[in-house]
């Protein structure tokens, strides 16, 4: 059989040609078509998976932020929140808490031996006096009268001075002693725990503040903050800072406790003129950055501590 397109002439061969050409792309535009439709149905399912999944994970986030938010003690800036303008925890009596392992009314006595500023520790606290004002040379001075008078302005003589030395040092360790010995003699029978809590978000505020001064103190000296946050400067976790913040505000608020009924029992009294001089020591000029409580409970154990070291008896054979 002959070939028909051995008859063709040469345009009709180029029409047939174009008509097949037209049918192939006609065909290849419509798979692409098809393909498009499909791939932009995917798209769009893509998209709507992702802003569904990205809406998703963002409420999750947010709710894992809350859950994590929630389980943090919140920050107390009021430092005097739960507490009475006399610096005592509202609505706890001390007496449901706390028993003495002592009678305040009676003198405490002191083994010397615990307290003592040896004449070594001395000397060694002159040596550090002189090191610190030795010349550019590095040259020590002598530690004389008119070292004494010139350069530490004191109107004593050099073996005055020394024995102000020991007599202070030995006064600071008395009060310390006398600290401890509160802190190791009484038996909690409960814990105030909701003020425990409260007590808790002020240790926190406090620590906010001094992460703030140490990082301005850094930069104005290196340029670059010296902690991240509060878990960085404590060196924990945030788990462990809550576990470890709320321990201490519980002990914290147990020798509060245990202060104020030292405070009642010792019927201790004080003057405008002594809390006037306590403000002014500690740097308060507004009471109320801190607010009443917090200042007059601080100040009252002061008291208590001073009373008790007051009048203590020293054995000097012991």
């Amino acid at each position: 059989m002959e070939n028909n397109n051995s008859q063709m002439t040469k345009g009709q061969e180029r029409r047939l040609a174009k008509k097949k050409e037209a049918a192939k792309a006609k065909r290849a535009a419509r798979t692409s078509s098809i393909l498009g439709v499909t791939i932009a149905i995917l798209l769009i399912a893509a998209i709507v998976f992702g802003i569904v999944y990205g809406i998703y994970n963002n409420l999750k986030t947010k709710k894992a932020e809350a859950e994590r938010l929630a389980r943090l003690i919140p920050v107390v800036e009021d430092y005097s929140k739960g507490l009475n303008d006399d610096g005592t925890i509202a609505g706890l009596d001390p007496d449901d808490y706390i028993t003495l392992g002592f009678n305040p009314a009676d003198a405490i006595t002191i083994p010397y031996s615990e307290i003592e500023y040896t004449e070594e520790q001395v000397e060694d606290a002159i040596n550090t006096l002189l090191m610190n004002n030795s010349d550019e040379n590095g040259q020590l001075p002598e530690f004389n009268d008119a070292f004494v008078k010139d350069v530490l302005k004191e109107d004593m003589t050099a073996e005055e001075y020394k024995a102000k030395i020991k007599s202070d040092n030995e006064q600071a360790n008395k009060e310390e002693w006398i600290v401890d010995y509160v802190a190791n003699n009484y038996d909690a029978q409960d814990k105030p725990e909701e003020y425990a809590y409260t007590y808790a978000g002020v240790l926190k505020a406090i620590d906010e503040k001094q992460l703030e001064y140490s990082n301005q103190l850094y930069v104005a000296y290196t340029g670059s903050i010296i902690y991240d946050d509060v878990y960085d400067m404590r060196e924990m976790t945030e788990d462990e800072y809550e576990e470890y913040v709320l321990n201490e505000a519980t002990k914290g608020a147990i020798m509060m406790l245990v202060y104020q009924k030292l405070y009642s029992e010792m019927g201790v009294t004080y003057t405008q003129e002594e809390y006037k001089d306590y403000l002014a020591d500690n740097g308060v000029s507004n009471i109320y950055d801190f607010g009443e409580g917090y200042i007059m409970m601080n100040f009252k154990e002061e008291l208590v501590r001073k009373a008790l070291t007051e009048k203590a008896v020293v054995d000097k054979n012991s």
